[in-house]
């Protein structure tokens, strides 16, 4: 198996700054991503911006049920390809590609996301619900998926990230496992998929959050006024203080004032 770093001598590539590429050639680190899940052979695996295939290797010898690849960077076509012939390559962006074309019932995500488009990758996610992900982050924004509430890292992508999955820390990855070496520490995150999801309109509970964490200094009154006629009943109904702010809300409260407004979001 070729490292990476023979892998981009042999094919003349380099990383991409438009595309935020940050290639992983630490066997160590792409065994422990690769082993985050134990057992993928009964899954769908999709994997998201595989670059030269380094993290699809390792994948791919845990021999999923079937494989799927996302990659944006035509220069990966071809090393891609030489990886098997079983692999489903999808020559195209994420962000804009048609989910439907994807089997992501009953998958596992894998991706080194990259730091610029990762909260847009996570809720175009949201909008499929793989029942499993291993995702490596930035750990500032890791940071703020698995905050506790009350804290100054808690905003939506918790809120959010807490109401579809259980989330595990898996480790801390530092930058010199990278080419090109980034400015930060990144963390990889587990995440399993709810028994008992409520049954939400995604949209409008992704309204309620935004505005809620809209002005974070401000109290949460205020930032939802414009859906609520009698906020003190609102709040009281609830079990909220008058005068609290987003960050110290929890998921079952921002459920619970979901439930009471959802008419008017």
């Amino acid at each position: 198996m070729q490292s990476i770093k023979e892998k981009i001598k042999l094919y003349n590539l380099f990383p991409k700054k438009n595309f935020s590429q940050n290639f992983i050639y630490d066997d160590t680190i792409l065994n422990k991503i690769a082993n985050a899940v134990e057992d993928i052979t009964n899954y769908n695996v999709i994997e998201i911006g595989p670059g030269p295939g380094t993290l699809t290797e390792k994948i791919f010898a845990k021999n999923p049920k079937t494989f799927t690849v996302i990659e944006i960077d035509e220069r990966f076509n071809q090393i891609l390809h030489e990886i098997s012939d079983k692999i489903n390559i999808l020559m195209h962006d994420f962000l804009t590609i048609d989910l439907k074309t994807i089997p992501f019932e009953n998958s596992v995500v894998y991706s080194n996301l990259p730091y610029g488009i990762a909260s847009q990758i996570m809720f175009r996610l949201f909008d499929v619900l793989p029942e499993k992900m291993v995702l490596l982050f930035q750990k500032e924004m890791a940071d703020r998926i698995i905050a506790k509430v009350g804290t100054k890292d808690y905003g939506k992508i918790t809120v959010m990230s807490s109401l579809f999955y259980d989330i595990k820390k898996v480790t801390d990855i530092k930058p010199g496992a990278f080419y090109p070496v980034p400015g930060v520490t990144s963390t990889l995150l587990r995440f399993d998929k709810k028994n008992n999801i409520p049954n939400i309109d995604f949209q409008k509970f992704n309204k309620l959050l935004t505005a809620s964490f809209g002005m974070r200094r401000k109290q949460l009154k205020n930032n939802i006024k414009s859906y609520i006629i009698s906020p003190d009943v609102l709040f009281k109904k609830v079990g909220l203080n008058f005068d609290v702010r987003a960050e110290d809300v929890s998921l079952d409260q921002y459920m619970a004032i979901y439930t009471e407004l959802q008419g008017v979001l």
